[in-house]
């Protein structure tokens, strides 16, 4: 098996698929209109592995390249930047994304560790900062999402308009949280309130590690994709989505979920 790739590796493509191409559509139509704001649809993938993967006998599109498949049909200025810390790897991306490098107005930027490079994009704070539009997507492939680091790209103003996705396995989180001397420290719930984002959307878990996606945006009317079983947070079925990402069975059974929401001490 692929690193990072699982049974329900097709379904988070599939969902994703979804969620970029209504992403790009919207921002596209936003973007033909817009003075105040960067004239091309902005993407950073933290992740982005090889491009391509294979699982149980299926040739599968990592997100790099279901990213660009999308973009191909949206006829929309875009800077794409993929970071992807394994040299190996990297080399492999560089040649999957190859046939798309001459899309019109598609410019690329490949890093290493995501870490170390993405706050070369955060630039020196502006008083009217012309709005980014696009999307940061983060897959860590079991591992805790870099909260402190989106914490601190999501504080410029440039990035207010600019959406974020996640991947991650809330049973991992859970069990970092209870893990001696691990850096991951908080619930899930505290995390999302120190990025700034005022609106999340969460879908439902998959599997025995309760792999989800969550998406932050300042946009009231965010598409939810209620028939991929995503659910805005401060819905009924939202709220019963978080509560069994932020706590295990053990703890909803005692009654566990409504204690004080403290800041996160890593960030």
């Amino acid at each position: 098996m692929a690193l990072g790739v699982s049974d329900y590796t097709v379904y988070k493509q599939r969902h994703l698929g979804a969620v970029l191409n209504a992403h790009l559509r919207i921002c596209s139509a936003i973007l033909r209109r817009a003075t105040w704001a960067h004239e091309e649809y902005h993407y950073f993938d933290l992740h982005a592995g090889p491009g391509r993967y294979t699982h149980n006998g299926l040739n599968l599109a990592g997100s790099p390249l279901i990213f660009l498949d999308n973009l191909k049909t949206m006829g929309v200025r875009c800077h794409a930047v993929f970071f992807e810390i394994d040299d190996s790897l990297r080399t492999e991306l560089v040649r999957n994304i190859r046939p798309y490098l001459d899309l019109p107005g598609l410019s690329v930027s490949i890093n290493g560790d995501h870490e170390q490079f993405l706050p070369c994009y955060f630039g020196p704070p502006q008083k009217r900062p012309k709005r980014i539009f696009g999307l940061v997507y983060a897959d860590p492939t079991g591992k805790a999402p870099p909260f402190g680091l989106l914490s601190r790209m999501f504080r410029q103003k440039r990035f207010s308009t600019l959406d974020l996705l996640l991947y991650f396995s809330a049973t991992n989180l859970k069990r970092q949280l209870k893990a001696p001397g691990c850096q991951f420290n908080s619930r899930l719930k505290e995390v999302l309130m120190v990025i700034d984002k005022r609106h999340w959307i969460v879908r439902e878990p998959y599997g025995r590690h309760q792999w989800t996606f969550l998406i932050g945006t300042n946009w009231t009317d965010f598409p939810v994709f209620e028939r991929l079983g995503f659910h805005r947070w401060d819905s009924d079925e939202g709220q019963r989505i978080l509560d069994i990402l932020n706590y295990t069975n053990e703890e909803l059974d005692e009654g566990i979920g409504t204690e004080a929401i403290s800041t996160p001490t890593f960030l």
